[in-house]
């Protein structure tokens, strides 16, 4: 039976597109299943590919709305099929050949796994066997752009214990990352002294806290709560809101160090450009030109 995807007027079948994304990837495992990992930049990532199927537009340096729908229902769609895993954010180990999905019974929505699937399914893939460099680890530490990430803390416990050079940090609310940013010199503090600028609620025109707030705003039933606090409590100044709303967000972050103010704006446009295919709250992110003319 055909897989059709479909998100208010765009439309396409989730068969074509997995055709795209086999020929796409690399047979690096030997095994008969293939790895697809877009390049950072490239047109390869699954926006692309969805704005040639259906011309839903995709954009490189923000997600559209009906090309992410899109995009989301795939994300379930191929795993639902059992024809791929998710590796990570923009990554799957391709289990059918489309030949096999050709050759498929019309009937069976849940196609039967190869070998080498089955062994996946049960044991996993394991990431030192997967040739791609944005993953988490079995201690749940960040692997992006090939750099050593801290572990997963609070945003209060963050804001003492990051490191106090300048660096890049990634925030992650409900178990998915949100949110990519960096911090220079500021003074000696680093990575540090921008996480206490949000904790104290100093944050709240840009940056993360900008954007924690701009969602809860248009949360009704948190400035409902808020509206009942101000009733019963009396005003509370800006900066108490922007860090109600990242506490409504719960947002864990970690970060890695860097040399100098530069070296961490250039990993930080590495970082973004691997999560291209991701829907992050940054407001704009570099251009595929940019990080070609940096590299």
């Amino acid at each position: 039976m055909t897989t059709t995807i479909a998100f208010e007027n765009y439309h396409f079948n989730l068969e074509d597109l997995y055709s795209r994304m086999w020929e796409l990837a690399v047979d690096d495992a030997g095994n008969g299943t293939r790895l697809f990992k877009p390049r950072p930049g490239g047109r390869e990532a699954l926006k692309w590919l969805i704005e040639d199927l259906c011309g839903a537009t995709a954009d490189p340096v923000r997600t559209t709305r009906a090309n992410n729908a899109l995009r989301q229902q795939v994300h379930r769609a191929l795993v639902d099929t059992a024809w791929a895993e998710r590796i990570n954010q923009v990554s799957f180990r391709l289990f059918r050949t489309p030949d096999d999905l050709a050759r498929a019974d019309s009937q069976d929505r849940h196609l039967p796994m190869s070998d080498a699937a089955d062994e996946a399914a049960a044991d996993g893939v394991p990431i030192l066997d997967v040739p791609a460099d944005d993953v988490s680890t079995e201690s749940d530490t960040l692997r992006l752009a090939d750099l050593e990430w801290s572990a997963w803390h609070p945003l209060d416990q963050a804001a003492k214990e990051a490191t106090t050079r300048p660096g890049v940090y990634a925030a992650r609310s409900d178990g998915q990352i949100v949110y990519i940013g960096m911090a220079g010199e500021r003074r000696g503090l680093g990575v540090r002294g921008r996480l206490q600028i949000y904790g104290r609620g100093r944050g709240a025109v840009s940056g993360l806290g900008e954007a924690a707030l701009d969602r809860a705003l248009a949360d009704p039933a948190w400035l409902a709560q808020r509206l009942a606090t101000l009733l019963t409590e009396g005003p509370s100044r800006s900066k108490h809101w922007a860090v109600a709303a990242l506490q409504r967000a719960e947002v864990e972050l970690c970060w890695v160090a860097a040399p100098d103010g530069a070296t961490a704006r250039e990993w930080e446009t590495q970082v973004l450009q691997e999560l291209e295919d991701v829907a992050l709250w940054n407001r704009a992110r570099p251009s595929a030109r940019e990080h070609s003319h940096r590299t």
